[in-house]
C-alpha cells in the first residue's frame, strides 16, 4: 500500500498489484537470464546450457548495481537485447575468461518451464499480506474435500488444489521465524519492527498519515504479537496441520513463542493480587 500510496515507479510498473512481491519474482528471472564469468580449468567442467554465448562480455550496468534496492532498478522496460545488463561479478569485462549463462532451468522443456514460472509467480505474489485471510480461507475450503491430501499423487490431486497447497506453503516459509528457536525469533521481530518504524519515518516526512504499528512513538510489532498470532497465524499453522499432520512441530514452535509474547502481555502475580 505504501508503494501505491506514494505512486513509487514499483506501483507505477506492476500496475498497483502486489507491487514489492511482483518486483521480487520478476528480479529472481532477471537474474537467471544474466550471465555469469567463468575463469581457470576448476570451472571448465561446469557445462552451462549456452555454451553459444558470445566470446565477448555482457553489457554490464554501474558497479554496485543490485535488482534487489530501489537505486539498482530503473523504470525503463527490459528487452531481449538487454538481458545481460546486471552486475554480479565486481569484475571488468577483460578480467573474464569465459561467460556462461544462470539459467538454472534452460534445460526444462518449454512446457515445464511455464508451469514453473506460472506458479513461481503465483505463489509469490500469494505472500502479500492483503491476500493472506482469502488464501487461508480457499485452503481451508478446498484442501480437506480431498482425503488424506499428502498420500496422494500429482495426478490424483487437480490443479486448482495442487496451487492453494503451494501457495499456502509458501505462506508459511514467509514467516518461517514463528517456527524458530525463541532467541532467533525474536530477533526477527524486532528486525520487522524496525523496518516498519522506518516506513513511519518516511510517512511522516512525506506528511502522510503514520501506519499502524509504523510510529515510533508508539508501541509497535513486538507489542501486538499475541494479536497477530491469534488472528493470522494460528488459523493458518492449525489449518496446515490439519491436511498435513507430520507437520505438527511446527505448530508446537509456533505455540512456544505464542506463550512467551502472553506471558509479556500478563500483569505480574504481585500486581495481580493487588488489583481490586
Amino acid at each position: 500500500e505504501y508503494l501505491v500510496r506514494t505512486r513509487h515507479r514499483y506501483a507505477t510498473m506492476y500496475n498497483d498489484a502486489s507491487p514489492n512481491e511482483a518486483h521480487h519474482i520478476a528480479s529472481s528471472f532477471h537474474v537467471m537470464r544474466s550471465t555469469g564469468c567463468k575463469n581457470g580449468a576448476a570451472e571448465e567442467n561446469r557445462r552451462g546450457c549456452h555454451d553459444h554465448l558470445p566470446m565477448h562480455p555482457p553489457v554490464l550496468e554501474e558497479e554496485g548495481t543490485d535488482v534487489s534496492s530501489d537505486e539498482g532498478t530503473t523504470d525503463s522496460d527490459d528487452d531481449d537485447n538487454n538481458n545481460n545488463s546486471i552486475r554480479h561479478n565486481g569484475g571488468r569485462p577483460g578480467d573474464c575468461d569465459r561467460w556462461f549463462s544462470r539459467d538454472f532451468l534452460c534445460r526444462m522443456s518449454p512446457e515445464d518451464f511455464r508451469r514453473f514460472r506460472e506458479n513461481a509467480i503465483s505463489m509469490v505474489l500469494a505472500t502479500d499480506m492483503t491476500s493472506h485471510f482469502s488464501i487461508v480461507s480457499e485452503f481451508q475450503r478446498l484442501v480437506p474435500s480431498v482425503p488424506s491430501v499428502g498420500d496422494h499423487s500429482r495426478e490424483e490431486v487437480d490443479k486448482s488444489t495442487i496451487d492453494i497447497l503451494l501457495k499456502t506453503a509458501l505462506k508459511i516459509s514467509d514467516i518461517g521465524h514463528l517456527t524458530a528457536t525463541l532467541d532467533v525469533h525474536k530477533k526477527w521481530v524486532s528486525r520487522l519492527e524496525e523496518e516498519f518504524f522506518e516506513q513511519g519515518d518516511c510517512e511522516r516526512a512525506r506528511g502522510m498519515k503514520v501506519s499502524f504499528l509504523m510510529d515510533r512513538s508508539k508501541p509497535g510489532v513486538g507489542k501486538s504479537q499475541v494479536g497477530f498470532f491469534d488472528i493470522v497465524v494460528f488459523p493458518l499453522f492449525k489449518a496446515w496441520v490439519d491436511v498435513f499432520p507430520a507437520s505438527e512441530p511446527l505448530l508446537e514452535h509456533v505455540t512456544e513463542n505464542y506463550e512467551y509474547w502472553r506471558s509479556r502481555e500478563s500483569p505480574p502475580a504481585d500486581d495481580v493480587s493487588k488489583s481490586p
